[in-house]
């Protein structure tokens, strides 16, 4: 899964558009996707998006490893219900069938990658939504991938189909491009107001919790997230790659996700990976059990609170089931797991969380997807039982989930590929945003208190708004 361009010349993106010319004459009328990569200067993630606002985009970047921006679409997936995971995998394998990947002035020829993501459940999505449906991955026309001091552009086509005029608006768009990559400009960021937010009335969430407390007492469930939708009116409408670089400032230590489509942007900062695969190697993050800590409470008080979130048999129990359960599903797969014998806590700027890591060596070579929906949801999202939790959230909670909560991520041709929990997330759309937060429901919840610990999460994607208070 290299990344770079790790012999390309200081500054060969100077030559990508001859470069480009140069292998469009040699693929011409050729069969098949080609992909055609050629090194490009270290820039922001956000300045693809930028470039080219009217594009449907994508951005996908882990805390460690390369990010990955993306913008057009060379080929677009879509399929919906139960089977949406293995039909979005053999569309894809059609498609990469005898791709060729060509890496120009020095740069790795890039694999073909597909980013997207799934609904939280098949068929619950409302008008925010739409365009997204429950399952949706673009392979970019241009995919833009950095890792480190390196990084490189790679352009997507189909030569046989797209006409000679076609072709070399392409290598124009390129170099322009790389004209913004270098120059690599910023917006003004603007400033903090007030807005006004439509929230779920209290009232109607202490009757959810409550609902959700009768059903784990009567051994219906274990455990069940609920979660809460609030409505930001923004004075103006914001551009997507400025939250992401409020993001990026705030959360460094976070995943960062954004699924532009026709001028909608889904994005957030999610904590947690739900899996990753490369080669025999696969790997998850546990994440259930949390309490609130602002930072500017001090380090004295975080590291109280640390003591107290792992002194809590409420959490430790919520926690534990977390970690059941992916380990349950990993087994399926996997030859060998390791996990710590003890939670860790995961220190963000507003919350700490209990995490558990887990890591296996594969029995034999399984899709991403395929782990994917063997996972998903886990019931740091869903619940204990899985169907029944699922039942219970989307007959209780007000507002349909759409992809909160589901999985944003890439996969490639080889079956290779990483995705987060889209938690921690928001749908912007021109001066409206709608933000999501959930909380965990088990025996000794707090209704008043899971209430507290939603807006605490929802902070996070405020702030990025712009939004004080």
């Amino acid at each position: 899964m290299s990344a770079s361009a790790a012999t390309a010349p200081r500054h060969a993106w100077r030559e990508a558009g001859r470069a480009l010319r140069e292998a469009m004459a040699s693929v011409r009328g050729k069969k098949g996707l080609h992909l055609l990569s050629v090194p490009a200067p270290v820039a922001r993630l956000e300045t693809l998006l930028r470039h080219l606002p009217a594009e449907d985009a994508v951005l996908f970047d882990p805390p460690s490893g390369a990010g990955a921006a993306g913008v057009g679409a060379a080929y677009t997936l879509r399929a919906e219900g139960e089977a949406r995971f293995g039909a979005i995998a053999r569309e894809a394998r059609e498609i990469t069938a005898g791709v060729r990947c060509l890496g120009l002035l020095g740069a790795s020829a890039l694999r073909p990658r597909f980013f997207g993501g799934f609904a939280f459940a098949p068929g619950w999505l409302d008008g925010p939504w739409d365009g997204f449906g429950d399952a949706r991955f673009v392979l970019p026309r241009w995919t833009y991938l950095r890792r480190g001091a390196q990084a490189t552009l790679s352009l997507a086509i189909h030569a046989e189909a797209d006409s000679e005029m076609g072709l070399a608006g392409w290598v124009d768009e390129g170099v322009r491009l790389i004209s913004a990559l270098e120059a690599d400009e910023n917006a003004p960021p603007q400033g903090i107001w007030q807005a006004p937010l439509a929230e779920l009335p209290p009232q109607e969430w202490v009757a959810w919790v409550e609902a959700a407390r009768r059903a784990i007492a009567d051994g219906e469930l274990q455990k069940v997230v609920l979660s809460r939708r609030t409505r930001a009116r923004l004075p103006v409408a914001i551009e997507s790659a400025e939250i992401l670089e409020r993001l990026a400032a705030e959360h460094p230590d976070c995943f960062r996700f954004a699924i532009r489509i026709g001028g909608v942007t889904f994005l957030g900062a999610p904590p947690e990976r739900l899996v990753a695969r490369q080669g025999e190697r696969v790997w998850a993050d546990c994440l259930a059990g949390s309490i609130a800590a602002p930072e500017r409470e001090g380090e004295a008080t975080r590291t109280q609170r640390a003591l107290q979130l792992l002194s809590s048999s409420k959490d430790r129990h919520e926690h534990r089931v977390v970690v059941d359960a992916v380990r349950a599903s990993l087994a399926r797969f996997c030859r060998t797991l390791t996990e710590s014998t003890e939670p860790q806590v995961m220190h963000l700027r507003h919350v700490l969380h209990l995490h558990t890591p887990i890591s296996g060596v594969l029995s034999t070579p399984v899709h991403v997807l395929e782990l994917l929906e063997a996972l998903h949801p886990t019931p740091a999202v869903g619940g204990v039982p899985r169907e029944g939790a699922v039942e219970f959230i989307v007959s209780h909670e007000g507002d349909a989930r759409g992809w909160y909560s589901g999985p944003v991520g890439y996969f490639d041709d080889t079956g290779d590929g990483e995705f987060a929990v889209a938690i921690r997330s928001g749908l912007v759309r021109g001066r409206e945003a709608f933000l999501h937060a959930g909380a965990g429901i088990v025996a000794a919840s707090d209704p008043h208190q899971e209430w507290k610990e939603t807006a605490v999460k929802q902070r996070a994607l405020l702030r990025a708004l712009g939004i004080g208070g």
